[in-house]
């Protein structure tokens, strides 16, 4: 089981990580999550009202409770993770011990990872299962977000050219595309050579290229026979 960390949540705590070591004091978040194919992917993340200093970040009831409360209600009993910043090391101290034991009494996975500018990350994974409480040590990943990922499937689809070709030349340094239908696209593939005046055409029995010299260069070919 890995502990993913989406790219957005990654940033967020990054940010987290510089305050920490600039102002050097803790600061704790918790954060959401599901478990998608096996792993636990850590998508939103919250922070409390607190009191830090170097070696301590107090979560108060106070402020956990008005926390609480203020989340949508679908993400209320998604919370299972418990990250805190240090200055230095992420070793966990006897008071990060005390608070995490607290946090996870009621969840059935509890995740707890300490971070700090230029040290490994530390965390732990607590599974209760059948009565007996598991822990490991999982590896960390980032991944690209799932709300963009799924807004992308739901929204986005590729054009599709049926049966089109186009030509492509050099002009004021730039590459300009000309298409006819009837024909396949040329290959995005291609990078035609300084003497090159199209793009290859795709791979395609029908298709043919279009040269938009090819007047030009059989009229100048005529005038030289003549000459």
């Amino acid at each position: 089981m890995k502990i993913l960390f989406e790219s957005i949540v990654w940033a967020e705590i990054q940010t987290i990580i510089q305050w920490s070591k600039t102002k050097k004091n803790e600061a704790s978040f918790l954060g959401t999550g599901q478990i998608v194919s096996g792993n636990i992917v850590i998508d939103k993340i919250f922070i409390p009202k607190q009191e830090v200093s170097t070696a301590s970040a107090d979560l108060s009831e106070e402020g956990l409770a008005e926390l609480f409360e203020s989340l949508p209600k679908e993400d209320r009993n998604r919370i299972l993770f418990w990250g805190h910043t240090h200055p230095g090391s992420t070793t966990p101290s006897g008071t990060d011990i005390a608070t995490l034991k607290e946090l996870k009494a009621n969840n059935n996975i509890y995740i707890m990872a300490i971070f700090a500018a230029g040290a490994t990350t530390y965390a732990k994974v607590f599974v209760r299962t059948q009565g007996l409480e598991l822990e490991f040590t999982p590896e960390i990943d980032c991944i690209y977000s799932t709300r963009i990922t799924n807004l992308i499937k739901e929204n986005i689809t590729e054009k599709k050219y049926a049966h089109t070709v186009g030509t492509g030349f050099y002009q004021n340094g730039n590459f300009n595309h000309q298409y006819e239908k009837g024909y396949m696209p040329y290959s995005t593939e291609y990078t035609p050579t300084v003497n090159q005046s199209y793009i290859k055409p795709s791979a395609h029995a029908n298709a043919k290229v279009i040269n938009p010299f090819e007047n030009y260069t059989n009229k100048r070919k005529a005038k030289a026979t003549r000459g």
